[in-house]
């Protein structure tokens, strides 16, 4: 038992004599790489003093130097491969963050709607506000009815726009009580379809419209818009009268007869086209454009009876009625028989096209299943909208009644396009012009310069004064001898052909009469009539003429 603590006991001394004998050692060894640090930074800083005492480097260059050594020891250290791969991990890191947030946003769509102004937003872009908050700001319970325009609710959502006002206790600028919201559209107006929409219309809109990247793509307009007004009542009663509901007519549209091509084509109903216009004649727009329809256009279109009695498997329709040219002397409308290829009619055409900017009403007349036959009149503060601030509601609002009309969309940008230019070009019209010297200028803020002639008063008038007077006045201001001009300025003002000169004439000469006949003093020369010619004197003239002509 003794000699085994005796045995630990020596182990453990081992065990502090090695340890220390290691402080030891690298103490020595820091002391000596210390040591040899400051002996080169020793010898560093004498080799430095000894080329600044010699001249050849400067203090300035010495800290230059130490300067460079710091930034090489600081580059090295961030470009080491525990920096590096940490680097590394951080970008990860930030690209997997930006990359779900990427994807996150592409999933919230704008589905959202604000209560006030009824447009669509993403989840992120509203703020939600209880009717208890509110009233607790101040509002009152009128107010905030009249500002909860979609949805009558205890908590409301809105947009940073609606709400800024909403809490200043101001209805919004596109809040839709101010006139914004959609009217309802009546059913037997939204069972048609485009080109039966287009019959009953009063105003047709002519653009030009493709698809981008093939018949599914988005839709692109090109060139302008005309806006022709039509009557209602004769575009309808051109068509026959069916005996049912399931009878369909294949009807094709132009702009004019005269053209080839067709601007529209479909099949139409007429039974419920007439119900339709039946409905919208008693729209208050229509009554105040004076839109009628004739009562009995069932009874005036009974010759039709034998001719459509045919059952119809598809949209393409073959007829069995014979080859003939509908005439209807009481008619406006200009339109061909019905051939196999269906009827053809121009209802616009003989009708003397409107503005765009002028007619109030067009876009309300032109898609009555947008409108209904109603007039949108929005106010704020007692003033009209602003046709910009109308357009970007209804192309964001909830009701997509007008977003998913592509033809709807283009043409309210085109009229934003002409109210751009419109105003615009008023605005240039309303300036006046200025009563500063339009002759003055500056070269530099201090070097003014006018350009007018100081040289011409009392000069010699032509056709009063002598020949001689005149030419001796033009020799003491103006000189055609190029000495009297620097050289550089005479190297430009001289002339120098190029391939435009006889680009028309060919090889019969400069097309600028170049070069001029030379004369050794000024004179006037004063036209020739043909009288004080003689013969001789004319064909010297031919000569001298033909010999310029040659030497050039």
């Amino acid at each position: 038992m003794p000699s085994h603590r005796v045995t630990q006991q020596y182990k453990r001394q081992k065990l502090e004599e090695n340890r220390e004998k290691k402080n030891e050692y690298q103490r020595q060894y820091r002391i000596s790489r210390r040591e040899a640090y400051n002996k080169s930074q020793a010898l560093l800083m004498r080799s430095r003093l000894s080329q600044y005492q010699r001249g050849q480097k400067s203090q300035i260059e010495i800290r230059r130097m130490r300067r460079k050594n710091q930034e090489a020891v600081t580059r090295h250290r961030q470009i080491s491969p525990e920096t590096l791969n940490l680097k590394r991990k951080v970008a990860k890191k930030v690209w997997d963050r930006c990359v779900k947030d990427y994807e996150s946003a592409i999933r919230e769509y704008h589905t959202h709607v604000c209560n006030c102004c009824g447009r669509l937003f993403k989840f992120s872009q509203l703020h939600k506000e209880s009717k208890t908050n509110l009233m607790k700001k101040g509002l009152s319970k009128t107010f905030l009815e009249k500002v909860q325009c979609v949805k009558d609710c205890e908590e409301s959502k809105f947009c940073i726009t609606c709400l800024k006002d909403i809490r200043k206790n101001i209805v919004p600028k596109l809040s839709l009580s101010n006139g914004l919201d959609f009217p309802v559209v009546d059913e037997k107006i939204l069972k048609l379809n485009r080109i039966e929409e287009r019959l009953i219309s009063a105003r047709h809109v002519f653009q030009t419209l493709w698809t981008v990247k093939g018949p599914t793509g988005q839709f692109k307009t090109k060139g302008g818009i005309v806006n022709v007004p039509v009557e209602v009542d004769n575009s309808i009663s051109v068509l026959p009268r069916p005996l049912n509901d399931s009878n369909m007519i294949h009807v094709r549209l132009a702009r004019k007869m005269e053209y080839v091509k067709d601007y529209m084509s479909g099949i139409v109903r007429p039974k419920l086209l007439f119900d339709a216009a039946k409905a919208l004649v008693k729209k208050p727009l229509a009554i105040q454009e004076n839109i009628t329809l004739s009562i009995n256009w069932e009874s005036e279109n009974q010759f039709f009876r034998n001719d459509f009695e045919t059952d119809f498997d598809s949209e393409f329709y073959v007829s069995n009625s014979i080859h003939e040219t509908m005439l209807v002397s009481n008619q406006d409308v200009s339109f061909t028989g019905m051939a196999e290829n269906g009827l053809r009619m121009a209802p616009a055409e003989g009708f003397r096209p409107t503005g765009v900017l002028f007619d109030d009403s067009c876009e309300y007349l032109a898609f009555p299943q947008v409108f209904g036959g109603y007039q949108m009149n929005p106010m704020y503060n007692d003033k009209p909208i602003p046709y910009a601030d109308f357009a970007k509601s209804m192309a964001m609002r909830y009701d997509r009644r007008v977003a998913e009309r592509g033809d709807l969309l283009l043409f309210i940008a085109k009229k934003l396009e002409l109210l751009r230019l419109h105003n615009n070009i008023g605005i240039c019209l309303r300036k006046k012009s200025s009563n500063t010297n339009p002759h003055r200028c500056f070269l530099h803020p201090i070097s003014p310069h006018v350009h007018m002639l100081l040289w011409l008063e009392n000069a010699p008038q032509f056709g009063t004064s002598s020949s001689k007077q005149i030419c001796q006045f033009v020799d003491s201001i103006i000189s055609c001898d190029s000495n009297d001009i620097p050289s550089d300025l005479a190297i430009i003002q001289t002339h120098a052909h190029s391939h435009t000169c006889k680009k028309k004439n060919g090889s019969s000469g400069c097309r600028f009469d170049i070069p001029y006949f030379p004369m050794n003093k000024t004179r006037i020369l004063h036209p020739q009539s043909n009288d004080d010619q003689s013969e001789r004197e004319q064909k010297h003239y031919r000569n001298i003429d033909r010999e310029t002509q040659h030497n050039l």
